[in-house]
């Protein structure tokens, strides 16, 4: 019997030990939304996807739906946060916390174009802006944080102040500067998101 293919870009949340060489990865798609992928032998040091699907990483894949998981068939990195690790690059940290975050909001299998879309421009921005001052970065993972709420539909009230840096996904350093003011407001904002989520 065949198995229908199918493929897309995602983040990869995870990277989890089963059995004795493979693994389960939280699998964040644009296709799809949030699957659990089994890949079998990927802990082999001879595995040819070992170094794409490391935990952190952007990537295309390629996927059959399985009776309890889907199952990888394919996988090739795009980018992997980890190299800003080896740095001691904030912007690694900042990054694991979304992925923290996302982990912890994403349920089922969900098609979310809005939400992907979110990270990809937001990688983008990290891209091209290599150096972020202290303020910079907390403005930056506020505000990331904001839009992925409003993304994912549990920012429903925003305050009227807040509204315009939510209804976009345009990032640069003077947006950063420019929503700096109001990063405490929104701070509490996102607490009772939240809150209200009970995630």
């Amino acid at each position: 019997m065949s198995h229908h293919l199918y493929q897309s870009d995602g983040f990869v949340l995870g990277n989890y030990p089963k059995g004795e060489a493979s693994s389960l990865l939280p699998l964040f798609t644009r296709e799809l939304g949030l699957v659990l992928v089994s890949a079998q032998g990927l802990r082999h040091l001879k595995s040819k996807l070992r170094y794409s699907t490391q935990a952190f990483t952007l990537g295309h894949f390629a996927l059959v739906r399985g009776k309890e998981v889907w199952r990888l068939t394919g996988a090739e990195a795009q980018f992997q946060f980890s190299s800003w690790r080896s740095r001691a690059d904030q912007r690694f940290n900042f990054w694991a916390r979304l992925f923290k975050l996302l982990s912890r909001l994403l349920h089922g299998e969900e098609k979310n174009e809005a939400l992907f879309d979110l990270l990809c421009q937001t990688l983008e921005f990290c891209q091209r802006t290599e150096h972020f001052t202290a303020k910079e970065i907390k403005s930056l993972e506020t505000l990331s944080v904001l839009r992925i709420l409003k993304a994912l539909g549990y920012w429903r009230a925003p305050q009227a102040e807040l509204i315009e840096f939510g209804e976009h996904n345009e990032l640069s350093v003077e947006i950063l500067e420019k929503f700096l003011p109001y990063n405490s407001r929104a701070v509490l904002a996102v607490n009772e998101a939240l809150k209200e989520s009970q995630l």
